[in-house]
């Protein structure tokens, strides 16, 4: 395969500035379909040969892909972009890989490396494994700190018969969840970790037995006089942005109410402005049959925010029992993180 160099140094600046945006609490990768080509305002690019790794053709979506490898002359490509992280949650990095061609000498690989640590390597020989594109699942919620981390994408290709190494479709899944299934108490004090109880009476709290999934639950017990409440909060790394939108998911299973309306759940944001917006509250029904039933909401911050807070609720001033299960909270859109600077010159063309 042929390569050719160019260097462009204005070109990037103009760019730059075109896609400067804030970055987002929904943990978005810039650009992971690579279709804003070569030089990339999100991703950086570094070549032993000074080769474009940002090319058309052969994607699995759209028109441009991630070509690592490819030479059989001695080649290490690598493409790395920084991303922050929220505080709380869990995430998994999700992309596309295909293996056009390798060397059956076994001394060419990929790898993926965040701040050092090598989370995946692909050698050369299982590359009829990839002769299509098929899909990498990776953990980073070990990263889920409110710090930044550099993420790596790393092909070597050592003397002999070419290796080449297409990417594509690279995300970031996120749920703000931690401990959705209530199932750890790690103390315990019969509340989740990660979860905290405001229950006057002392009989809201993580119960073993009645479950959606799992062994746990939490319960919401009535006629206690006073509000009974389970309450998470999610916090981003840094500023939450307007426009960050979630879908917050669990189950419920409730009998004994007398009324529509005594246990549901409300959402708030506790935005920068010292102003808090209310992004869902409803009040649930009864289920029926001991059947559990799902309940969904679809949030949007409507203001840059601080921290989101999730509160299921039982008025306690009348009869009636309510169980919650499995709550997921995935990231499901927002505002594009903004492009890290370059380093030096940037190489494009092919």
């Amino acid at each position: 395969m042929k390569k050719t160099v160019l260097i462009a140094l204005g070109i990037v600046v103009l760019v730059l500035l075109a896609f400067v945006q804030g970055a987002s609490a929904a943990v978005t990768i810039g650009d992971g379909g690579f279709e804003l080509g070569s030089p990339n305002p999100y991703w950086s690019e570094s070549s032993t040969n000074g080769y474009a790794l940002i090319l058309s053709g052969s994607a699995r979506t759209g028109s441009y892909k991630a070509f690592l490898g490819g030479t059989g002359g001695g080649e290490v490509s690598t493409i790395s972009q920084g991303i922050k992280m929220p505080k709380k949650g869990t995430a998994s990095l999700v992309f596309w890989l295909r293996i056009p061609a390798y060397d059956p000498a076994g001394s060419d690989k990929l790898q993926v490396i965040v701040d050092g640590d090598k989370l995946f390597t692909v050698p050369e020989i299982n590359g009829p494994s990839y002769s299509s594109y098929q899909q990498i699942v990776l953990d980073l919620s070990a990263y889920v700190d409110g710090g930044t981390h550099t993420l790596k994408i790393k092909g070597t290709d050592k003397v002999g018969l070419t290796t080449s190494w297409y990417i594509d479709d690279v995300a970031i899944e996120f749920d703000a969840i931690e401990n959705g299934s209530l199932e750890v108490d790690a103390n315990g004090d019969k509340v989740p970790d990660s979860w905290k109880i405001s229950s006057p009476s002392g009989k809201t709290k993580q119960v073993q037995g009645i479950s959606y999934m799992g062994s746990f639950s939490a319960r919401l017990q009535g006629n206690t006089g006073s509000q009974e409440r389970l309450i998470y909060t999610y916090k981003p790394g840094a500023t939450g942005i307007a426009g960050d939108t979630f879908t917050l998911s669990l189950w419920g299973y409730a009998s004994g109410f007398p009324a529509f309306g005594q246990w549901g759940m409300t959402v708030e944001a506790y935005n920068t402005d010292g102003t808090v917006s209310v992004l869902y509250n409803s009040g649930f029904v009864e289920t029926t049959g001991g059947v559990w039933l799902p309940g969904t909401a679809n949030l949007t911050a409507p203001k840059n925010y601080k921290k989101i807070k999730v509160t299921i609720w039982h008025l306690g001033n009348n009869a009636g029992v309510a169980y919650v299960d499995y709550f997921f909270m995935p990231a499901t859109g927002g505002p594009l993180p903004a492009p890290a600077l370059p380093e030096g010159p940037t190489l494009t063309g092919e």
